[in-house]
């Protein structure tokens, strides 16, 4: 009896790991993860071009980033490395795959 018991814990444990597994996995490689818009906010009258700011971050239509891929604190470093951008912070949004 507690063979049995013990056995089928281990199978629950064993294929809820295999399942989060796989959508970790399906979430890396779905393109519908992939960062759609750049969102940014500032004090100026005049914000930024996207094209500039993605071009900072590496982010290109031709080839999509997947938003779980996606590195913000190295985001942040790149954008702060420009000489136009005095404070940065980058957040993910999962709503609508965007970057603010």
């Amino acid at each position: 009896m507690d063979y049995a018991f013990t056995l089928a814990i281990s199978g629950s444990a064993s294929g809820g790991l295999i399942y989060y597994k796989y959508i970790k996995r399906q979430r890396l490689y779905n393109s519908q993860y992939n960062i759609v818009a750049i969102a940014q906010t500032t004090p100026d009258k005049e914000p930024l071009k996207t094209a500039y700011l993605a071009e900072l971050l590496n982010l290109s239509i031709d080839q999509p980033t997947n938003i779980f891929r996606f590195n913000t604190q190295a985001a942040q470093q790149k954008l702060l490395n420009s000489p136009l951008i005095t404070h940065a912070y980058v957040k993910k949004t999962s709503s609508r795959n965007y970057l603010c």
